[in-house]
């Protein structure tokens, strides 16, 4: 019996290339595109949206930095 769901397109957040993903995806799933080899991951289900997926880590080596930086 096959699947009635259709295939979901994103577009790319660093390329804007529309990414052809499958429709059984789940939330932290891991993509790649295909236009830029951007590693990323799906952060969101509805709406579907993809980040970078170490953007999460990015955003904690920041705050790392500001609080060694902060000298008052």
């Amino acid at each position: 019996m096959e699947s009635d769901k259709q295939p979901i397109t994103v577009p790319c957040p660093d390329c804007e290339h529309e990414i052809r993903l499958g429709a059984n995806l789940k939330k932290h799933d891991k993509v790649t595109c295909p236009n830029c080899w951007a590693y990323l991951e799906v952060i969101s289900l509805d709406p579907l949206e993809l980040a970078w997926e170490d953007a999460e880590l990015d955003a904690d080596w920041q705050v790392d930095l500001n609080e060694e930086n902060d000298l008052s």
